[in-house]
Parts: C-alpha cells; structure tokens; sequence
C-alpha cells in the first residue's frame, strides 16, 4: 500500500511539474531550485514512449516457473502450495508442516512465487483515495552474487488507464493526455546478508522508471524532490526493493516467505551461484 501510494504520488507530482513549465519561468526556476526545466521537458518527453517489455524485463518469469516452484518447495514442505484450476496457486505461509530438505530457487522462480504472494495480499489491486489501482510484479533478477547476498532487481508495471478515464473535470482534462497508460518501475537494490539468521539490509543502488536511464531518472525525482518535497530516488528506490525483499524473506515485523518457515525448520537463507545460475536458498 506504502509503495503505490509512493507510485501515485511520482505521477501526480510529474503533472504538477508540466503546470510549472507552463505558467513559471525557466530562469526563476533554475535559479531558484537549481531545476533545469529543458531537461525536465525531454524526460518527461520520453516517459511518454512506449516501453518494450521484452528490453525492459529481459529476464522475465512465466507460468512454467511457477510450476516448478510448487514441485520443489513441496518437496520440502508438504502442501504449502496448492493448486486448482478455478483458483490457481495458493501459497500457505500458516500452520505449515516442518521442511524436511532446504529450497532452492532460481531468480524467474523466485519472481513467479513472489507474484502470488503479492496476489494474495492485495489481489493485484490497491485503493488510493477512492481509487483502484491494478499493479504487476513482471520480473525479478538477482546479479553479483557474493557474501550471500546480491543485486535484487524488481521490475513493477502500474497501470493507470482506469484513473486515467475519471480525468473528465478542468484542469485535469487538459493534462490528462501527459500521463501514460502505465509506468514501469526498474529497482536494483543491494541485499547485504548479515551474520546472524534471516538478518539483511537493502540499500539503494540504481532506479530506472520507463525508458529513462539511471542519470535521467535521477535528475528527474531530483526535481520533484526539490518543488515538491517528494523525496529522492534512493529512497523511493529503497522503497520499493525493501518492500519486495521483505515479502520474499521477511522478519518479525514482516512475515516473508522465508520466515515463516523458521519455526518449522528453516534456519537461515542465502543467496548463491550454482553453475552460473544464481539462487535464492533457504536452509534447513
């Protein structure tokens, strides 16, 4: 809830910046909030392109991974994923039997099991001031593996076309054509694996949102930040990964996957490369 409320603010914040271009003066701007608003007009430019999901996920999950996921992780833990044609996959993070070998996922794996935790929690959808908002968890990848921990890579896609067609009263009819259908979110964020059992740290590492670069991002959120007090992209960015990570493993403020298996067996989790594959490990 935290993070797509997060996400709508991005989104109406980038519309106020287009009524500043519109009314203010690009020298006021400038000097006064260190802005440069001919960047902010091209970026703005480009967050309106239509985005290639194939450049932009490259390493996406499909619904083959999930069925490997249920196979391995019931293989330890009996019936903590079930599945029914009418319902789908169900993942059962209560009242589970204890494991009886360690699991080992891979990234897309890891992605297709995250997704149905999502599901799960807010069924895909979240409501934010009276409106719904429906969010996809599209890939997962994790690079530079070292230490048990790694680079954890999230790529969120927000649709906004059912808010998009509520934009009907002035003034917003006549910037209604600057927000795009949907936004994807690229997190990298930094897992530091710590010395004692299920302890990690997420740190910032690169935000991209569309087709953006890192540096383009970067001056943009630097813009909203300094008009709109929205924050920066390494803390949007944290947002985002923490959010993701916690539901992957979790603490005791947080039940992730990987923790709720603690009391059943599971004494730890590690991340690791395996023949230039790249796992998420939870032990036993």
């Amino acid at each position: 809830m935290r993070l797509l409320r997060k996400l709508l603010t991005f989104i109406l914040a980038i519309v106020g910046v287009i009524a500043i271009i519109g009314v203010g003066g690009y020298v006021f701007v400038r000097v006064k909030y260190d802005v440069d608003l001919f960047n902010t007009i091209g970026q703005l430019k480009t967050i309106n392109e239509k985005v290639d999901e194939k450049v932009m996920c490259p390493h996406s999950f499909t619904s083959d991974d999930m069925v490997d996921v249920k196979t391995i992780v019931n293989g330890s833990v009996e019936d903590m994923i079930t599945y029914d044609e009418t319902n789908g996959y169900y993942v059962n993070l209560e009242n589970l039997a204890n494991m009886n070998t360690l699991i080992k996922l891979s990234d897309k794996q890891v992605g297709a099991l995250a997704e149905k935790v999502i599901e799960e929690k807010t069924q895909g959808k979240v409501d934010v001031g009276g409106n719904t908002f429906t969010y996809e968890l599209k890939q997962i990848q994790f690079s530079n593996v070292e230490n048990g921990g790694c680079d954890f890579i999230t790529v969120v896609k927000l649709d906004f076309t059912d808010y998009k067609s509520t934009l009907v009263n002035f003034p917003f009819n006549l910037i209604k054509k600057y927000v795009p259908d949907s936004f994807y979110v690229s997190s990298t964020v930094i897992i530091e694996k710590k010395t004692e059992a299920f302890s990690y740290e997420v740190s910032h590492k690169e935000l991209r949102i569309n087709n953006l670069t890192k540096e383009q991002t970067d001056d943009m959120f630097h813009t909203l930040d300094v008009i709109f007090k929205m924050g920066t992209s390494d803390s949007f960015n944290q947002l985002i990964g923490k959010t993701v990570v916690d539901t992957l493993i979790g603490n005791e403020s947080q039940k992730g996957f990987a923790y709720s298996l603690k009391s059943h067996g599971a004494t730890d989790f590690h991340f690791e490369t395996d023949k230039e594959i790249n796992y998420f490990v939870i032990e036993r």
